[in-house]
């Protein structure tokens, strides 16, 4: 405990300082890597197995959910398992599904919106930065709930994208 204590003191942010940047320095683009990849459960994390894993630590259900490290199976290539694990759970599959549709919309609308010249483009652009910016700071230690403070900027975006992808096939489907 006492090693513990000593670690989470202010004397040892040198330490664990300069050996951080070893590792980093040793390898940088490997360390990139890893830190961008470990932004996955930040976009396609579950809240609901990060409820689940809550109710289990508290003692209101018994099992608790599968512990899966998504950035360790896209580190080393087990797509498989990534996707087998990605797919195990219906309510999860269609929660990760909804953040994927709005993810992609959002980047889609902002990049009609750039290449368009729209009067909102930039400040769309600064939303879509908060977000990647956000996943990128918290990057190694990412979890869904890291999300909540930037979900607003994605939903705004993403559903205005869907939006305004209806209101396009809307009058597409009129006009032929």
């Amino acid at each position: 405990k006492e090693d513990d204590t000593w670690l989470m003191s202010y004397d040892a942010m040198g330490e664990i300082q300069t050996l951080a940047y070893r590792y980093i320095f040793a390898s940088p683009v490997q360390y990139g890597l890893y830190h961008i990849s470990s932004t996955a459960a930040f976009f396609f994390g579950s809240d609901i197995e990060a409820v689940g894993s809550l109710l289990h630590q508290y003692g209101l259900i018994s099992a608790p959910p599968e512990n899966v490290n998504h950035s360790y199976l896209l580190l080393h290539g087990q797509w498989r398992e990534f996707l087998r694990s990605m797919l195990s759970e219906l309510p999860q599959l269609i929660e990760r599904l909804v953040w994927l549709t709005l993810l992609v919309s959002a980047i889609v609308l902002v990049a009609y919106m750039a290449s368009t010249r729209s009067r909102g483009a930039l400040l769309a652009l600064l939303f879509l930065a908060l977000v990647f910016a956000n996943a990128i700071l918290i990057g190694p230690v990412s979890e869904p709930r890291f999300r909540l403070n930037v979900a607003p900027f994605i939903f705004i975006l993403g559903f205005t994208g869907i939006h305004l992808a209806f209101m396009y096939l809307k009058k597409k489907i009129r006009s032929s």
